[in-house]
């Protein structure tokens, strides 16, 4: 994993390109809502998800954007 874009989205790398995915599922918080966006990115997800972790995605949908929506899942246990 690169980046957490903001509570529901990842930046992740995958055969050499950049993919930006909405989380399946999830609701929280943009970055810029006060007061719960800033923490709902750094402090929870991050967390969950450390950067330079690994993680596998589980496509769902396509959203309107044209990204797309997956689960997220790392070694850690079956969810995360």
């Amino acid at each position: 994993m690169l980046s957490v874009g903001d509570g529901v989205t990842l930046r992740v790398q995958a055969d050499g390109r950049l993919i930006t995915t909405p989380l399946a599922c999830i609701d929280a918080p943009q970055t810029v809502q006060s007061p719960w966006g800033q923490q709902a990115t750094s402090a929870y997800l991050q967390q969950r998800l450390p950067i330079g972790r690994e993680v596998t995605l589980a496509i769902k949908a396509t959203d309107r954007y044209r990204r797309s929506v997956a689960e997220v899942f790392s070694g850690l246990n079956s969810t995360w």
